[in-house]
């Protein structure tokens, strides 16, 4: 099982139990002839899972409608002390070749927007307490005149 097949079966699966998954993806039947297919796909970074695309299909017509929830709007910019991100940094995935991190909270807050409902955790709990130990106990980088953690 994929890292995103997890993160969707926790949006997905208490509500529609009988998804179907696929990589990045997974499909909801809503009635007899339509399905919703939830995909994580990429903003202006080839690397950084932003929003969800939600995609209306039908059996007969095809595509009926689609909707891309980004995190940014649905949780906020996260404001920072970095001068590099003055604008403050957007909630996403980030995708380093098969290792991923969460850039803030930004999963969790969005399953409530996307399958309505209030209390539904999208990431465990031991997986964002692990992202956040990796996090604290990488060694400083110096790279470009930077410093990075």
């Amino acid at each position: 099982m994929t890292f995103y097949e997890q993160e969707l079966r926790k949006i997905v699966e208490p509500v529609y139990p009988d998804a179907a998954y696929a990589g990045r993806a997974c499909y909801v039947r809503l009635d007899e002839m339509n399905r919703a297919k939830l995909q994580f796909i990429t903003g202006q970074m080839s690397n950084q899972y932003d929003r969800i695309l939600v995609t209306i299909l039908n059996r007969n017509e095809g595509t009926v409608d689609k909707l891309s929830l980004l995190f940014s709007d649905l949780l906020g910019i996260k404001q920072t002390d970095n001068p590099n991100f003055r604008s403050g940094v957007s909630p996403h995935i980030w995708d380093d070749y098969n290792h991923f991190s969460y850039m803030q909270k930004a999963l969790r807050a969005a399953a409530p927007a996307i399958r309505h409902l209030e209390h539904t955790p999208i990431i465990s709990k031991e997986t964002w307490e692990a992202a956040q130990e990796k996090k604290e106990h990488a060694p400083e980088q110096h790279g470009h005149g930077m410093k990075f953690k």
